[in-house]
């Protein structure tokens, strides 16, 4: 909203709605304590959202993914993190860069979604080791990816569809970059993987059972393929 409040609806049952309440709402309500808000992202059942370098993150919380230091779920947006240029909420975890331009995971690790080299959860932010300047973050459902300021892109986690593009199937618990592409405009995540080059071509990868990749096709790809036109 243009006044820097947030607003949400729809299942509530673990307060992913932030309106200190667990009741689904069919209409629009606003999150509480978040003013001043420039970015909001949203997990599977929680979400989160930026004021400065301020991230305040509510819902479900079994694995940590609200960055509280607890296990503990919030139906009201609680501190998470300060001094953020970015934020991205994934299935059950959720990922930050810094004003240096390095990035912070927390939350569910169980498939190496945070890039710490281990698969042990974090209940508050942990850096992630091993990366340069990071431009963009997209947490995806169990995987991550970075966007660098060189225009490539490195990622880690699930990997069974090949969302990582590294022509495997291999998941990873450190960033990997994708091969091949070396002029990345922009990134996004889900259960499959998307970026736009600079020139405009945009490509996917990863879980294609429905043709999300666009490809014309329902098979999965484990490097990036160009959308069909």
């Amino acid at each position: 909203i243009s006044d820097g409040t947030v607003r949400c609806w729809g299942a509530n049952t673990f307060g992913q709605l932030g309106d200190g309440s667990t009741t689904n709402r069919l209409t629009p309500v606003q999150v509480l304590v978040v003013t001043g808000a420039n970015q909001i992202t949203t997990g599977d059942v929680h979400a989160c959202a930026r004021s400065g370098g301020d991230v305040r993150c509510w819902g479900a919380n079994s694995s940590g993914q609200l960055g509280d230091n607890s296990t503990i779920d919030r139906s009201t947006p609680v501190l998470s993190t300060t001094g953020m240029s970015s934020v991205s909420a994934g299935g059950s975890h959720t990922c930050a860069i810094d004003f240096a331009s390095q990035v912070s995971c927390w939350g569910a690790n169980n498939i190496g979604q945070l890039g710490t080299g281990d698969f042990m959860s974090r209940f508050f932010p942990t850096q992630v080791p091993g990366l340069a300047t990071v431009t963009q973050i997209s947490a995806g459902n169990s995987h991550t990816c970075a966007l660098l300021q060189d225009e490539t892109m490195s990622c880690w986690g699930a990997n069974s569809y090949g969302q990582l593009g590294t022509g495997t199937t291999t998941s990873t618990t450190s960033p990997v970059p994708v091969p091949g592409l070396t002029t990345v405009g922009s990134i996004d995540t889900q259960g499959a993987t998307c970026a736009v080059s600079l020139f405009g071509e945009a490509l996917c990868w990863g879980a294609n059972s429905y043709g999300q990749l666009g490809d014309g096709t329902t098979t999965s790809r484990t490097s990036p393929t160009l959308l069909s036109e």
